[in-house]
């Protein structure tokens, strides 16, 4: 798919580099606080083995669906709405944590939707990049 049929201009991805860069640390930010989230919530590392697992395996297996989509879409709206995503999944955590109602079952569902869809759309990006 050209840049062109996109609608995506030959030096657009420059202007997002800030962008993609602190998603990139958000992104790392989020899995870290879901692994840390399950330590304090259980002190097992089996759970914390299993938070690093269920953030992994959604990724791969829905890499070939959303890594086409991705191509399919504007890659920059698609980070914007997964970014979005991914913001209120961790505030809907903070609110859980408030209210007490966290439990690890919550932080693993949270964890398996949070950055599941991000490395595709980033990879899609990041490809429109080079010259």
């Amino acid at each position: 798919m050209s840049r062109e049929s996109t609608g995506i201009s030959k030096y657009t991805p420059y202007n997002y580099v800030f962008s993609v860069f602190t998603t990139l640390i958000g992104v790392g930010v989020v899995r870290f606080a879901f692994v840390w989230l399950a330590w304090t919530q259980t002190h097992s590392y089996a759970w914390t083995g299993a938070i690093s697992t269920i953030q992994l395996v959604p990724t791969i297996v829905l890499d070939l669906f959303f890594g086409t989509l991705s191509d399919r879409v504007n890659p920059y709206r698609a980070q914007i709405f997964n970014t979005i995503v991914v913001i209120l999944l961790v505030i809907s955590v903070i609110i859980f944590i408030k209210i007490g109602f966290i439990n690890i079952y919550v932080v693993c569902f949270h964890a398996a939707c949070s950055v599941s869809t991000w490395p595709p759309i980033y990879r899609c990006i990041s490809s429109y990049s080079e010259p």
